[in-house]
Order: structure tokens, then C-alpha cells, then sequence
């Protein structure tokens, strides 16, 4: 998922990652193996495929930011989105219980790294290109509340934050005409507007490019 930065305060932002982190581990404790090997809302994607993502995001997230930490630039998955897939792949298959410990401990790594940042006024190296420090808690809060969406176990749009669709809707919003000429967005509640704009939204809404 690609994101500009953002102005808004960096305690703020690693605060709401750490929300809607501690939402979601608490949400995962009841997951039965038969669940975990469910299909996800991701085409070809069962739920493992789509934890396995999230713990690989935050490894890579915190591995980034632990080099900045250091001195050292350490680009996102090395690079290469081949790691990426393979990792996925390999961890999916890890059991149940294995993987929600694995999404818990990374996602606090990440948070970790977050919090002992010297400074958020440099850029790091993502897979898309370089980008400023405080893209990593807005990518990271974005990851975690959309893919909640993708294990398809009852979390909806609806169940958002009201900061999270605060603060993503404006921003996707002024995005809209540069990444969709012509394109209106549907009279609808926020929250049903901004799952269409993150590539989520219902049968029937105007259609648009690959969210990214």
C-alpha cells in the first residue's frame, strides 16, 4: 500500500497504531485453526495468507526504522517484493496459534521502534521509493484497520475509528482527481466512502483504479 507522509504529529499517529494494534490482538485470541485456514476477503487468500502479511509488514516497518535508529538506511523487504511474497507464503502455513503470537510480537517490535525514534525529520527507503519517516505509523495504522477488513470475521467500515476516517478521508479524497479524472464520490457515509476510495467498497459504487 503506498501513502504520501504526513504533517500530522508523530506521537499522535504511533498512539493510533498502538490502538488499533492492541484492537486487533485482542480480536485474534479467539481464532480457531478451521478460521485461520478460511478463505480471507483477498482473492486466492486464506486468513493466514492475510496475517502472515501483517506480521511481515510490521518486521519490515521495524527493521527500517531500527536502521534509521542505528545510522543505517535499511530498505523496506530489501527491495524486493519476491521476499515479500515468499515469506508470506512460508509463514501462512505456521499454525494458528503460532501466527496470532507472530502478529502480536511483531506489531509491538514495531511499535518499539516507533517510540525510540531520534528524530522524525528524515526519509527512509520503501519498496516504492523514498519517502519521509512519518509515511511508517500512517502506512502501519492504514495496514493494520484495512486488512481487519480482509480477514473477513465481522470487523467492517463501520467499526473504524472515527480518527482513522478522519484522518484518511480528507487525504484520500484530494487524491481522487488525479487518480480517478471524473470520477465523483458516492453520496454515502463516510465510512462506506473511504472503504471504496482503500479498493474495499460495496458492488455497485463507481469503479477506480488499484488503491496504492
Amino acid at each position: 500500500m503506498a501513502e504520501s507522509g504526513t504533517t500530522a504529529d508523530p506521537g499522535w499517529l504511533v498512539d493510533q497504531v498502538a490502538r488499533s494494534q492492541g484492537r486487533l490482538d485482542a480480536a485474534l485470541q479467539t481464532l480457531t485453526e478451521p478460521q485461520v485456514r478460511g478463505p480471507s476477503a483477498l482473492p486466492g487468500w486464506a486468513r493466514a495468507h492475510v496475517l502472515a502479511h501483517l506480521a511481515g509488514n510490521a518486521t519490515a516497518m521495524a527493521e527500517m526504522f531500527e536502521g534509521y535508529a542505528r545510522g543505517e538506511e535499511v530498505q523496506q523487504c530489501a527491495g524486493s517484493p519476491d521476499r515479500r511474497e515468499a515469506e508470506i507464503d512460508t509463514v501462512s502455513a505456521r499454525p494458528a496459534d503460532q501466527l496470532i503470537d507472530l502478529v502480536r510480537d511483531t506489531g509491538a517490535r514495531c511499535l518499539a521502534a516507533y517510540r525510540v525514534m531520534p528524530d522524525w525529520s528524515g526519509s527512509l527507503r520503501w519498496r516504492s521509493g523514498r519517502w519521509p519517516v512519518t509515511r511508517g505509523p500512517v502506512s502501519r495504522w492504514r495496514e493494520i484497520e484495512i486488512h481487519r477488513l480482509d480477514l473477513d470475521l465481522g470487523y467492517t467500515p463501520s467499526d473504524w475509528p472515527g480518527q482513522f476516517v478522519a484522518f484518511n478521508l480528507e487525504r484520500e479524497m484530494a487524491r481522487l482527481p488525479e487518480r480517478a479524472p471524473g470520477v465523483q464520490a458516492p453520496a454515502h457515509p463516510a465510512t462506506t466512502v473511504l472503504a471504496w476510495l482503500f479498493g474495499r467498497g460495496d458492488r455497485g459504487l463507481p469503479p477506480l483504479p488499484a488503491w496504492g
